[in-house]
């Protein structure tokens, strides 16, 4: 997948419509830099963004990731068309992309909560060192902390899982 050529692809049909990189933002709920990025090829749209940029160009998402105009009777296309419609995803990315990119969107959104888990199992080692022996509160830290990964993988795994596989977003 060339970026640099989806972001020149982007650029075109921003172009073609007059809309300025501002103006494309509104539309989709995301900020003029976002655009302008994506245009340069140093991020990529969720699909969410995709959706919206294939709805608003009148474009397919195959054609913005190909970053050209394909013809309407590509059968590869046509084909890749009909699989996805079978597999009852139009999603023109794979499950494990998807699935990297849901693991990567609930980090970034509970990294504040993973924080304070951290911190709290801190917290407790600490104060169960103050009443017992060291040694013991060694172990008591690392259930501790492997509690917290376990518990926070489990919440994230479910949530990629969620959305991968059984929402149409």
């Amino acid at each position: 997948m060339d970026r640099y050529g989806m972001g020149r692809f982007l650029s075109e049909q921003r172009h073609a419509l007059g809309l300025t990189q501002e103006a494309l933002g509104e539309r989709i709920g995301v900020t003029g830099k976002t655009v302008s990025r994506w245009e340069c090829g140093t991020y990529m749209p969720d699909l969410e963004s995709l959706e919206a940029l294939s709805k608003i160009f009148s474009v397919s998402i195959d054609e913005i990731i190909a970053g050209k105009r394909q013809a309407p009777n590509d059968a590869t296309t046509v084909a890749e068309n009909a699989q996805d419609t079978e597999a009852g995803s139009a999603s023109p990315f794979s499950v494990s992309d998807r699935m990297r990119y849901f693991k990567r969107k609930w980090l970034h959104d509970h990294i504040a909560d993973i924080a304070a888990h951290v911190f709290l199992a801190a917290a407790l080692t600490a104060a169960y060192a103050a009443f017992v022996d060291a040694p013991t509160s060694v172990g008591f830290g690392v259930l501790a902390a492997l509690a917290v990964y376990f518990v926070n993988r489990h919440r994230m795994m479910a949530y990629a899982e969620a959305r991968s596989f059984f929402e149409k977003r």
